[in-house]
C-alpha cells in the first residue's frame, strides 16, 4: 500500500536488512559483479553510499551525466556532484539514514558547475543485523524533459487563460457594438418611415415608372440592415459608383443612367470601369449578374 509520504513511488522497495555487519563494500561488489554489469546497462543513474555519505560506486549512466571517467572514493556526494562544501538541502538520502525508510525528492541538476535540469532521486537503506544503515542506494532519475513539458504546459494554461478572458471580452464588446447597430438602424427606419415614405408616395403620383423604381431602389438601400453582411469589395465603391451601380443592377444601359444621373455617357462608362476593377471582374464576367448577387 502506498500512502501520500510515498505517492510518487512506483512501488515501495523491500528494505534490505539483516545483512551480515562484517562485510565490506569490496566484498559486496565481488560477489555480485553480474548485477554490477546489469546496474552499468540502466540507463537511470544508480549511485551507493556509505553512511557519511562517501561515494562508494555509481554505474555509467552517473559517469556519463556527470562528464567523468570515473568517481574518486573518499569524496562526499555534495562535493563530487553539487560542487557544494556542506549537505544539500532537502536531502533524501539523510532523511533515509535518520527514518531508515525509502525516501524521494527532486534536486538540481548541475554539471560541469552549469545547470543541465532537474534529477529525480530515491534513496533506499541497506540496513546491518545491528539495526544501522550500512549502505544508501540512490537511483537517480532525469526528469529535465518532463519538468520542461510541465512548464510548457503551464505556460499554454495560461495562454489559454489570457485568450479566453480576451475572447470573452471581445464577444462583450461586438454584443455592444450589435446592439448600438440595432439603435442605429431602428433610428434610420424610424426617419425613412416618418420622412422620405409619405413624400415618396406624393412622388409616385407626379413621377414617371422609371423614376419610382430607381427611389424605391434608392430608398430600399438606405433601409437595409447596417448588421447584414454585404460583399467586403462592393464597400470600396464611391457614393457615385454606387448609384451607377445601382442603375446597372436594375438593367439600365450607360445612355439612360447618363440621362437620370445628369452626366455624361463618357462619365458613365469611365465609372463602369472602376467598378469592375474595383470589385476584380474579368472581362468575361457580367458585371450586372454580379451586382444582383451582391448589391442590396
Amino acid at each position: 500500500m502506498i500512502n501520500n509520504e510515498y505517492e510518487e513511488w512506483t512501488f515501495l522497495p523491500k528494505v534490505l536488512d539483516n545483512v551480515s555487519t562484517n562485510i565490506t563494500f569490496e566484498d559486496f561488489i565481488s560477489n555480485n559483479k553480474i548485477l554490477l554489469t546489469i546496474l552499468d546497462t540502466i540507463q537511470d543513474g544508480i549511485s551507493i553510499l556509505s553512511p557519511n555519505l562517501y561515494i562508494k560506486y555509481a554505474n555509467q549512466a552517473m559517469i556519463h551525466w556527470y562528464n567523468t571517467k570515473h568517481f574518486y572514493k573518499n569524496i562526499k556526494c555534495y562535493k563530487f556532484f553539487h560542487n557544494r562544501n556542506t549537505i544539500c538541502k532537502n536531502c533524501p538520502t539523510m532523511r533515509c539514514l535518520h527514518t531508515k525508510k525509502p525516501q524521494q525528492s527532486t534536486v538540481d541538476f548541475y554539471s560541469d558547475n552549469t545547470f543541465k535540469g532537474y534529477l529525480k532521486l530515491y534513496s533506499v537503506p541497506i540496513i546491518g543485523k545491528d539495526g544501522n544503515v550500512m549502505f544508501v542506494i540512490e537511483y537517480i532519475r532525469n526528469i529535465s524533459l518532463l519538468k520542461s513539458v510541465e512548464r510548457n504546459l503551464q505556460d499554454l494554461k495560461i495562454k489559454y487563460a489570457l485568450l479566453m478572458a480576451y475572447n470573452n471580452l471581445l464577444t462583450e464588446q461586438l454584443h455592444e457594438k450589435n446592439k448600438k447597430i440595432e439603435e442605429i438602424e431602428l433610428t434610420i427606419q424610424k426617419n425613412i418611415d416618418k420622412y422620405i415614405k409619405p413624400y415618396f408616395e406624393y412622388l409616385k403620383q407626379k413621377s414617371s415608372k422609371e423614376d419610382i423604381k430607381i427611389i424605391s431602389s434608392m430608398i430600399k438601400c438606405l433601409s437595409s440592415p447596417l448588421s447584414k453582411k454585404t460583399n467586403p469589395l462592393i464597400n470600396t465603391l464611391s457614393s457615385r459608383e454606387r448609384e451607377v451601380a445601382m442603375l446597372i443592377k436594375d438593367g439600365y444601359s450607360s445612355k439612360q443612367i447618363a440621362a437620370k444621373l445628369f452626366i455624361s455617357k463618357r462619365a458613365v462608362d469611365s465609372h463602369r470601369q472602376n467598378i469592375r476593377k474595383k470589385l476584380k471582374l474579368s472581362t468575361h464576367e457580367n458585371l450586372q449578374s454580379y451586382l444582383k448577387n451582391n448589391l442590396q
